[in-house]
């Protein structure tokens, strides 16, 4: 008896444990590779969608923002940092380091289109413009634009025109009023002067919106500064030698470097052209290779492979991972 008492202790003691025991920490999980700041989304249209009929707020860029956040972190290497208005003029104006970036969402057309024939024709085109953002200088690196769009029919005929149905030899749709098979959509209240988010969030028009959204990750991807991770040279360290010197970077193994990596210190020239939308350009050279000997969460210790000019490398130098 004392045995199978001692033993049913022991399984109640397991079964507290599982259930009461604090998750595991998180510290395991994958460090960021790239960190993506997202500006508040501006709208150019007219369109609006309130929060509900008793909350008249407009919060369509805001969900919009929100949706395109939640793609981006199904990557398992990628933060993702929401600014507001305030937070993004800061951005912009301050210093930061590289293996960073902003992303900023313009919706500038919005087709919204829905028509009763026989049930509910619905047909969304929207188009925005993104726009990213250097993490070096805060400068405008790319811009493209977008496109969604999508159409969908419900059909929903209505008790009154059930005997129409019948006298055509259509099976028995609704009976005496009732939806036997549950083919009538749900019914998405009254309809006010601008869409409610519930009304709005299961039309063809939020479909669009999310099908723009998930073209706007996929050309986020293939952007320079989407595949570029830039750090600089910070300082020399003090054991370099004439025919190899060393010095630390400012990437280390939270963007994704490993030891032995090459990296590329690239050095920029402004040109000035004659084109109003373009006014100057950025040629690039790559000046001399680093390779990465040892690494620290934040920053990293690399030597000098070979210099391809003059002036040698020195601090504040452009390093990124070599193409």
């Amino acid at each position: 008896m004392k045995a199978f008492l001692r033993l049913t202790g022991l399984y109640a003691s397991a079964v507290l444990f599982f259930l009461f025991a604090p998750p595991l920490s998180a510290s395991s999980s994958p460090l960021p590779l790239s960190r993506i700041v997202l500006f508040p989304t501006v709208n150019h249209t007219p369109l609006q969608v309130w929060e509900s009929k008793y909350y008249p707020v407009n919060v369509l860029e805001e969900r919009m923002t929100e949706y395109l956040a939640s793609l981006l972190r199904r990557h398992p290497l990628t933060e993702v940092v929401l600014l507001d208005e305030q937070g993004a003029v800061l951005w912009l104006a301050n210093p930061r380091r590289g293996g960073e970036y902003a992303l900023q969402m313009e919706l500038f057309n919005a087709h919204l289109r829905e028509r009763e024939v026989l049930g509910t024709w619905e047909r969304g085109d929207v188009s925005l413009r993104m726009r990213v953002y250097g993490g070096e200088r805060g400068e405008l690196s790319d811009a493209r634009v977008v496109r969604g769009k999508d159409t969908r029919y419900t059909f929903d005929p209505g008790d009154d025109r059930f005997y129409f149905f019948q006298a055509l030899g259509y099976p028995v749709i609704f009976k005496n009023g009732l939806d036997f098979f549950r083919l009538a959509p749900e019914e998405k209240g009254q309809k006010m002067s601008r869409p409610t988010w519930d009304q709005f969030s299961s039309s063809s028009g939020w479909s669009a919106f999310q099908k723009a959204l998930s073209k706007v990750v996929c050309e986020l991807a293939s952007t320079p500064d989407g595949k570029a991770i830039q750090g600089r040279v910070i300082a020399l360290l003090p054991d370099s030698g004439r025919e190899r010197n060393k010095f630390i970077i400012s990437l280390g193994r939270k963007d994704g470097l490993r030891k032995g990596d090459h990296l590329s210190v690239v050095r920029e020239t402004p040109c000035p052209t004659a084109d109003p939308a373009k006014p100057v350009v950025i040629l690039k050279e790559v000046a001399a290779t680093l390779e990465v000997l040892s690494l620290h969460q934040g920053d990293a210790v690399a030597a000098v492979l070979g210099e391809d000019s003059q002036p040698p490398v020195g601090i504040m130098d452009i390093v990124e991972p070599e193409k």
